[in-house]
């Protein structure tokens, strides 16, 4: 069977979860698959490092040499296929163009918030550029590559044995400085009366300021299955993101049929929307790269709360089971787009692929 080869950096976090998500939806497929750690070794890591601005300039100029050389060797018919390891290399976020050559095709899904303008000049060597959201799409679509929207998934979390608690809320930080927890805190802090918050924040400084009895902050690292178990138990998931590539953070909040706030900013907005969700407007935004960063509006975000807290918990649950019927169709959606296109590229003339997920 065709081999796929998947590139990431191994980080214990989101994107060693995207790369294990396909792995497993691929090989469900038939593919033969391969997960690559991108990760710098740490004696690489050191001797660059050791050089400063320098050293990164050098790593630079090799990855662009790198893929100037393919695409000409390429276009004189120079990469023959004795020379490939794989059928296709499928980078996530990260890329190294000197593996470009190991494969009979290149793909990339890139995140906008963490592609930097320097890496505009390898795109060009990519058989194709796969968009996880409508807002990538049309970042790298205006760049004149050849690029598909293929939407993405999260795991699904939801676990039938725990009761769902409408009025406890749940904002997940990890350790990204990008979630917007900062606003979240300062505006609970000011209201005493509210529900019980928790915050999970893998951070190396928790919060300066006093925090109420109704927010329970986490900080430190909590395992799988009782984070799973709070995902469930809570109802309402305050996730006002900065930015975000995909938005496991909620996607999985809505795998759980859970009642989602986020920020009204791209992409956030696609996957939360007005029927399945609450969206919170911003007072400003920075670049990010390709994407931009936005800052959600404290008094906006004291407003949304309020109305939320006056709906009725059926109410809540309502909308919270849209949010799971929307996880599930997009789940679905997704397998099939990532099969298809894999087999598009490879032109295999095989059964249908869409038995696998019926």
């Amino acid at each position: 069977m065709p081999s796929i080869n998947i590139l990431t950096w191994h980080n214990g976090s989101g994107l060693q979860q995207d790369s294990q998500c396909l792995a497993d939806i691929l090989t469900r497929a038939g593919f033969t698959v391969i997960q690559t750690d991108l990760r710098p070794s740490r004696h690489k890591h050191q001797r660059l490092s050791r050089f400063g601005l320098l050293g990164r300039l050098w790593e630079k100029s090799i990855q662009i040499y790198q893929s100037y050389r393919y695409r000409a060797r390429k276009k004189l018919n120079f990469v023959t296929q004795k020379t490939y390891l794989y059928d296709v290399n499928l980078f996530l976020e990260f890329v190294d163009t000197r593996r470009f050559s190991q494969a009979r095709k290149n793909c990339f899904i890139p995140n906008q918030e963490w592609f930097s303008s320097w890496r505009h000049l390898t795109l060009k060597s990519f058989d194709q550029i796969l968009c996880k959201t409508l807002h990538a799409y049309d970042i790298f679509q205006r760049l004149g590559h050849s690029t598909s929207y293929i939407s993405f998934t999260s795991p699904d979390r939801y676990r039938y044995e725990f009761k769902t608690d409408y009025n406890t809320c749940l904002h997940l930080a990890g350790r990204s400085p990008l979630k917007g927890t900062q606003a979240i805190l300062d505006v609970w802090r000011q209201h005493p009366e509210w529900p019980q918050l928790y915050v999970i924040q893998r951070s190396s400084h928790a919060p300066v300021a006093w925090l109420p009895d109704n927010i329970s902050y986490i900080q430190k690292h909590v395992d799988l299955e009782v984070l799973t178990e709070m995902q469930n138990r809570c109802g309402l998931r305050i996730q006002t993101s900065e930015a975000e590539g995909f938005g496991h953070v909620l996607v999985e909040g809505m795998s759980c049929g859970a009642v989602m706030v986020t920020t009204d900013a791209p992409p956030m907005h696609e996957i939360v929307t007005p029927d399945r969700g609450f969206l919170v407007a911003y007072d400003r935004s920075t670049p990010k790269d390709l994407g931009r960063r936005y800052y959600v509006d404290p008094d906006q975000l004291e407003k949304q709360l309020d109305s939320i807290f006056r709906l009725s918990l059926e109410q809540r649950r309502k909308i919270g089971q849209r949010a799971r019927d929307w996880y599930l169709e997009n789940d679905h959606l997704f397998k099939q787009n990532i099969i298809q296109v894999m087999h598009d590229l490879l032109k295999h003339n095989l059964n249908d692929i869409s038995k696998h997920y019926d």
